[in-house]
């Protein structure tokens, strides 16, 4: 599969289990913008849900995250598996890998990651 170059290994290593702050995202020049753009729209939307605020305060923009990787649509040019497919990563796998941050930090006595102000 690819390195941490390339579009498909960076959004890998955004779902693994470690903590990946933007900084320290790759930032390829040789990425077409159509493909710069879905791997933005991608990475924010799993930082939202990621790292959700524990007060709630979030919870607008968690839940449209959440919502917009649950949907199956495919007209819009940046719905959830469109963007799953410029990439060629498994929308399913994806979603698994939410489903399982949604479900972990669920959990009561778990730790959650809080955000932190630049």
């Amino acid at each position: 599969m690819g390195d941490d170059t390339e579009p498909l290994g960076v959004l890998r290593a955004l779902l693994s289990g470690g903590e990946i702050l933007p900084a320290q995202l790759p930032s390829p020049s040789h990425w077409s913008p159509e493909v710069c753009l879905a791997a933005a729209v991608f990475e924010q939307a799993m930082a939202d849900i990621r790292l959700r605020r524990p007060d709630g305060r979030d919870h607008i923009q968690v839940a449209s995250a959440v919502r917009w990787v649950r949907s199956n649509d495919t007209a819009w040019p940046l719905s959830f598996l469109r963007v799953c497919e410029l990439p060629r990563l498994d929308a399913g796998w994806v979603r698994e890998s939410v489903f399982r941050w949604l479900h972990r930090e669920a959990a009561p006595g778990r730790n959650r990651a809080f955000r932190r102000a630049a």
